[in-house]
C-alpha cells in the first residue's frame, strides 16, 4: 500500500491555546504580519506499507512466518526565528544574499550538535530603549527556513500457533527504526540563545520489542455480541425507524408472520412475504434482526 500527501496549511498562529502551540499575535493591529505556513504543517508526506507471507514450508518452525513493514518520510516544518523584545514573537531581519541554512549542514555535526541555520543570515531589529519593543517588524517570514525532514522504517516478524480449537497465539518481534537512522530535531530558533541555529538532539536509535497476542475463538458471526440487546437498543420502538421495523425476537420464538429466527450461523434465514430479515446477529440468548424490511 502506497500513499502520498501534498498539503498546504497557512495560519496566523498555530494552535488554539498555549497547550497546542498557539501564541499571541506579534501586532494585534495587523494580524496579517503573522500570516504564513503552519508551524506544524508538512508539505510532503509519503507512506508505504506491505505484508508478505514467507514461502518456507519445510518444517513447522520455518513455516507460517509473516513479515510486514512500514516506511514513512516527511518534509520539514516551517521554523519561526525570534529575537528578544517587548513584543511577543518579534522576528529579526534577514541579510540579503545570505543562505539561511548551512550548505552540507550534516558535515558540521559533532558530539554536541550540528550547525543548521546560518547565523550570519540574521540580524536583530533595533528596539526602543524605553519599552524594549522592536521599532519596526522584522523581515523574516517563517517560510524562509524549514527544519530537517524525517525518514522512519519499521518492520515486524510474526508467526501464529494453534492452541486449542480455534484459539491461536501470535508471537512477534518488532523492530523500530530498522535503519538506525538519526532523525534530527529542529534547531534552536531564539536568536539570543547560545545554541541559536544549532541542532542539539535527534530521535532514538534502533529498538527491538518482543511480544505475544492471544486470539480467543468466538462463535458470534458479528463483531458485537450482546446478551440483552433490549438494554442497548431503547430506540427499537421509535416510529421514525419505520418501515425498517427493528425487531427483537427470542431465538426459539417464531414471529407472528411465521418467520423463524435462525439458530446458528449455518441456518438459512427465513424470509416471508411480509418480513425479510436481511441482517442478523446471534448471541447465547437472543437473535437480533437489524433492519428487517416490511413490505
Amino acid at each position: 500500500q502506497l500513499s502520498y500527501t501534498l498539503s498546504r496549511c497557512n495560519d496566523t498562529t498555530s494552535g488554539n491555546s498555549p497547550f497546542e502551540g498557539g501564541t499571541a499575535a506579534t501586532d494585534p493591529y495587523d494580524e496579517r504580519y503573522d500570516y504564513g505556513p503552519c508551524l506544524t504543517g508538512r508539505t510532503h508526506s509519503l507512506r508505504a506499507s506491505a505484508i508478505y507471507q514467507l514461502p518456507f514450508t519445510s518444517n513447522a518452525f520455518v513455516s507460517g512466518w509473516q513479515v510486514s513493514g512500514i516506511v514513512q518520510t516527511r518534509s520539514g516544518n516551517a521554523l519561526l526565528v525570534t529575537q528578544p523584545s517587548g513584543i511577543s514573537r518579534s522576528r529579526p531581519d534577514v541579510v540579503p544574499g545570505e543562505d539561511l541554512i548551512v550548505n552540507d549542514w550534516k558535515g558540521t555535526c559533532t558530539a554536541s550538535g550540528c550547525n543548521y541555520l546560518n547565523t550570519a543570515g540574521f540580524v536583530r531589529v533595533p528596539v526602543s530603549a524605553t519599552t524594549n519593543a522592536t521599532l519596526r517588524p522584522g523581515t523574516y517570514i517563517h517560510d524562509m527556513a524549514r527544519g530537517p525532514g524525517e525518514l522512519n522504517a519499521h518492520t515486524t516478524f510474526a508467526k501464529s500457533f494453534s492452541l486449542r480449537g480455534a484459539t491461536r497465539i501470535q508471537v512477534r518481534a518488532d523492530i523500530f527504526n530498522v535503519l538506525n537512522r538519526a532523525n534530527y530535531n529542529n534547531p534552536q530558533t531564539a536568536i539570543n540563545n547560545a545554541n541559536f541555529g544549532r541542532i542539539t538532539g535527534a530521535s532514538g536509535s534502533r529498538t527491538f520489542q518482543f511480544g505475544a497476542r492471544l486470539s480467543p475463538y468466538s462463535s458470534c458471526p458479528s463483531i458485537l455480541r450482546l446478551t440483552n440487546p433490549r438494554r442497548f437498543f431503547p430506540w427499537r420502538s421509535w416510529p421514525l425507524l419505520s418501515p425498517w421495523n427493528l425487531a427483537f425476537r427470542n431465538r426459539r420464538a417464531s414471529s407472528a408472520t411465521g418467520a423463524v429466527a435462525p439458530r446458528n450461523r449455518s441456518s438459512s434465514t427465513t424470509c416471508t412475504a411480509s418480513v425479510c430479515p436481511f441482517a442478523w446477529m446471534s448471541s447465547s440468548r437472543s437473535t437480533i434482526f437489524l433492519g428487517t424490511m416490511t413490505s
